[in-house]
């Protein structure tokens, strides 16, 4: 299990890249785990589509060795 550490606080920034199509976000964040605390780093791609009918994130994390990709839809009513 992994938990916010006590009195840890999470350093974190923002850039926009590809021109301002692309937010990137990066937070170091320390936690405590089985073996004591460590940092993990999380970083985070939020990238509209061309046209502005799809948001892709795309989010790694320093405790994982592939990257999770979320592609959200925009629903036209």
């Amino acid at each position: 299990a992994v938990y916010p550490a006590k009195n840890g606080v999470t350093r974190a920034r923002a850039e926009w890249i590809d021109g301002g199509r692309t937010l990137r976000t990066e937070a170091h964040t320390p936690v405590e785990i089985s073996q004591g605390e460590t940092t993990l780093r999380l970083t985070s791609e939020y990238r509209l589509g061309e046209t502005g009918d799809t948001l892709t994130v795309i989010e790694l994390r320093s405790s994982r060795p592939r990257p999770l990709v979320y592609v959200f839809r925009r629903v036209r009513s």
